[in-house]
This record gives C-alpha cells, structure tokens and sequence, in this order.
C-alpha cells in the first residue's frame, strides 16, 4: 500500500550460528499462534535474529525446525534497513500497531509480503518484533487496489459533502435566491431567502408554475407592453431558451409592491431530455423605484423648463414692447424738463416733469435688465468679438452718464492713459456692464463727490476700474452681491430689480474675464473687471463664447 515503508531484509540465505548461542524466550505463550495459517515469526531487534516462528512462517523461511529457524542470523541487512527497524522499535514503544510491505529473501529470490507489525516482550525485558503476514504476492496487489478504490470513493464521498455544504451555505445565506423547476416547469426547489424576500412562506408555492404564482400574488399592469413580455416569456420557455432579468411585479406578505428579476438556464440529462430550468432571482424594488422616481423628476424638471422658456420668452417680448411708450415718455419728459418750446407756467409743473423723467429712466433700466435676464437664459446673447478701441468706448459710456451725474452733481473722471490701446470684446454687452457699474457708482455717491473710470492693460491683459466714494457695501451684502434680484440697497430710490450686477458678471465670465467688487461702509467702493487680452494678429476668426 501506497505510504507504508517498504524493508528488504535478508538478502541471502541466513548464515548458521551454533546452535544455542544467544538463546533467549519469549515473554508470552506463543501456542496460540501455532495454529494461525498465516506466517508469524518474532524478531529480535537489537540482535538481528529470529527468536519464534510458527509452522506456517518455518515453511515460509525453508526451516526444517524451529531450532535450525532461530539459529540463523541475516547476513547483509542495509543500513537503510536497519535505521527503519530502529524506527520501528522506538514506535513500539509507544504502543503502535506499524503496516507495511517487505521484500524478503527466504530463498535468495524476492517475495514482497505485506506485514502488520506490533511489539512484544522477552523474557530478558527487553523489546521484540512481532511479524504477522497479512498479504503476499498478486493477493497485495488486490488488496492495494481495492484499498485505492475504496479510498478514492471516500474522496469523492467527501468532495460531494464539501460541495453540498458549500450549496448549501451559498443558498441560504445570500441575499439572492436560487429557484429550480421540472419538467412541466413546475417549482420543486426555492432556497429559503426567497422567503424573505416576499415577506411570506413560499414552500406552499411549491408545484405552480411561474404563471400560476403570479395569479396568485402578481401585481403586473393589464396593459400591451406587460402582455408582450409574458408572451415573450412563455415563448423562451417552449423553445427551452435561457433568460436574463425577467422582471415582474407582485404583492408582497405585509402588502407593498414589490419587484423580481430572474434568470434561467435550461436543464438536459445526458440523453439530452428536457429537465427543467435552474436559476437566480434577486430584489430589484430599490432601482425599480429608483428608476420611477428619476423619470418623475426629469418629467417634472420638463415641465419647468417648458414653464421657464415660455416665461422668458414672455419677458422678453413684454420688454421689447415696453420700451417703445417709455422711450417716448423718457423723450417728451425731457423736452419738457429742459423747457425747449419755452418756460413752463408753473414751477409745480417744472417739478413733475422731472419725477416722471426720473421715473422713466428708473423703469427703463429695469425693463433693459429684464431683456438681458431673458436673453441670457434663451441662450440668444452670442457675442459678437471685434477690436475696439478703450479710449472711444470710454468717451461713450462717460457721454450716456453724463446726464445723471449732472442731476446728481457727480463728477465723472476718465483714467485711459494709452490713446492705442484696443480691446477685443463684444462692444454691446461690455458696454452695458462697464455702463450698469459707472450708473451704480453714481447712484450710491454723495453731491459734490467724484466717479473715476480707468482702463489700462495689466500683465495679464486688460484692467477695468470703476471707483466711487459713496456710502459703501455692508461686507454681509458682498457675499450675496451677484446673485440674482438682489438690490444692493432695496429701500433707496432708484436702486433697480437686482439683476444688473448678475446680468454684468455672467456677460464678464463670457469674455473669460472676472468681475469682482470691494467696498468699505462709509469710504466707497471699487468694481474691477480684468480680461485677458489676445494677440490681435493672431485672431483670425471671433471666439465662439455664449452665455446663458
């Protein structure tokens, strides 16, 4: 047998001894043994000679007696074999019981024989070997297959236990279910988390079908598309096909709605007949509702986007409009308020003409910001890049103040120190931002005081300065200064819908700039626009920027 040690002792004929030399006994009766058919025979370890043999093991050895038997010593044992029976004698003393097979030399010819060895007592104390032969020849070779089958079947044996377990802990533990059908796909097999999963027992579903199991718990919609997939279904399961993420509605035990996926393979035996289907199924509740609810929220989403465009377009239509009577009104009332057709009759008179003026121009600004709010959101503000030069753009937005800063006794001061200096911007929307800001200035400024505007390149493009000595920003209102309808002061007069500042810092990040402000309560407060400026001969074609 495999992994027993294998002695080969005495390899050739025992040599004599005289007899009665070294003679010793046993330490037991061996009559017993006398009668035992297979050979037996003790061994003297540390003397390398026989001490008993029975008849059986005197035929074996070609002895013609006892005696003759006992007076033999092996002649040539190797030293290999002798470290093996010195093994042997320490293990004997444990009490072990040792298997192996031998191949013995009684005849000078080899005879494999498989002993089972044990150790006993002399009479002198001191420890013996004790060989039974248990097997010989082709009856070992028997015997050693045997014994290989049997082990391998054990083998197989355990591997199957291991796997079964294995199924077993993977089935109920997990937190998808494993399902099986026959041949009429009928469930015969659901693993217990199923149980779980519909909140209710299903070994009473057990024999359905899946069709029939959805009669009884299903919660699916009787429309065309639920049909079709049904149809489909059944259809793949006639043709014995595979599936992947069948889904389905029902009702669970507490009585929510809940959501299966499964997939199946078809089982054949090895005739190939039909067996039924294996598979998984798992809960899909969570992205079903999931899903649900996304496509609620993109509807939702549409319609307000739907509701925003339209509204949009409503102001910007209503601004278009509005500025046509108010245009008028802005011109009449300063024909008026400037006396052009000769002096007013009454003061009272002279006054109004000024407030309605004023209120004009108020309306005016708020209706501008309206349509620029709305333009930028329609996405219709593209910019239009051409080069321009600082100094002309400066003289025109000074010229278009001049006559509030008049009314309000505002200086306005001009810093473009470089006559050559050119921008390449979109003259009409950076026209209104640099506008919005000398207007806010002169707004939020004290009679008598001064309003600076300086254009000059730094080293990295271009620098926009707007500075007043007015009454300042509360620092709390900075951090909100851009968000959109917030008025910087909503009690003062004339301080606009909150939109121009957000309006000018959107049309800003379109020319890649920055817009930034600083201010301190009671000493002013400073609006700087950088931009970066392009090589003029390297632009062949406009940037293709938009806002909104």
């Amino acid at each position: 047998m495999e992994g027993h040690p294998k002695v080969v002792i005495g390899q050739r004929m025992f040599e004599q001894s005289p007899p009665g030399e070294n003679t010793v006994e046993l330490g037991f009766d061996p009559t017993a043994l006398s009668f035992v058919a297979d050979a037996i025979w003790v061994y003297d370890l540390g003397r390398d000679r026989m001490v008993w043999a029975n008849p059986t093991a005197l035929k074996f050895w070609r002895a013609e007696s006892l005696e003759v038997f006992c007076a033999r010593t092996f002649g040539a044992n190797s030293d290999v074999t002798k470290g093996r029976l010195s093994d042997y004698a320490d293990r004997f003393a444990d009490g072990e019981t040792i298997e192996a097979h031998w191949t013995l030399y009684p005849d000078n010819e080899p005879h494999t024989v498989r002993c089972r060895c044990t150790g006993v007592a002399l009479n002198d104390g001191r420890m013996a070997m004790m060989v039974h032969v248990i097997g010989t020849g082709d009856d070992i070779n028997e015997r050693q297959g045997d014994a290989d089958q049997a082990e391998a079947l054990r083998d197989a044996r355990d591997q199957l236990a291991q796997a079964e377990a294995r199924f077993r802990t993977f089935a109920e533990v997990g937190s998808d279910w494993l399902w099986e059908t026959d041949e009429d796909l009928r469930f015969v097999f659901y693993s217990s988390s199923v149980n779980e999963h519909y909140k209710r027992s299903m070994h009473e579903m057990l024999g359905m079908t899946r069709h029939e199991l959805l009669e009884t718990i299903g919660a699916e919609r009787n429309d065309d598309e639920t049909q079709a997939k049904w149809a489909k279904h059944a259809e793949d399961l006639a043709e014995r096909r595979p599936f992947r993420d069948f889904e389905y509605a029902y009702r669970a035990g507490d009585g929510t709605i809940g959501y299966s996926a499964v997939s199946g393979d078809p089982v054949f035996s090895a005739t190939g007949a039909f067996q039924g289907y294996r598979g998984v199924g798992r809960n899909v509740t969570g992205s079903v509702e999931t899903e649900r609810n996304a496509r609620t929220l993109e509807r939702e989403r549409d319609i307000a986007v739907t509701a925003n465009t339209l509204m949009n377009r409503f102001l910007a239509t209503m601004s278009h409009e509005l500025r046509t009577p108010l245009n008028a009104i802005i011109g009449f009332s300063e024909m008026i308020s400037e006396e052009v057709f000769g002096v007013l009759g009454n003061e009272t008179y002279h006054g109004y003409s000024k407030d309605i003026l004023g209120s004009a121009r108020h309306l005016l600004s708020i209706v501008d910001d309206l349509l620029g709010t709305s333009r930028l959101d329609l996405g219709e503000q593209a910019l239009e890049f051409e080069s321009v030069s600082a100094k002309r753009l400066a003289d025109e937005i000074l010229a278009i103040a001049q006559g509030i800063s008049l009314q309000q006794h505002i200086r306005l001061d001009s810093d473009v120190p470089e006559p050559g200096l050119e921008l390449f911007i979109d003259r009409r929307s950076l026209k209104q931002v640099i506008l919005n800001l000398v207007s806010n200035a002169i707004k939020f400024s004290e009679p008598s005081s001064a309003v600076s505007l300086r254009i000059a390149p730094n080293k990295d493009g271009v620098e926009i300065v707007v500075r007043d000595s007015g009454c300042g920003i509360p620092e709390d209102a900075l951090e909100s200064i851009f968000d959109p309808l917030r008025s910087i002061d909503p009690y003062r007069t004339g301080s606009g819908a909150g939109l121009g500042l957000w309006i000018s810092k959107r049309f800003v990040t379109a020319h890649e700039g920055t817009l930034s402000i600083e201010s301190i309560v009671g000493e002013g407060t400073t609006a700087t626009v950088r931009l970066p400026l392009p090589e003029l001969a390297n632009q062949t074609s406009p940037p293709t920027s938009k806002t909104g």
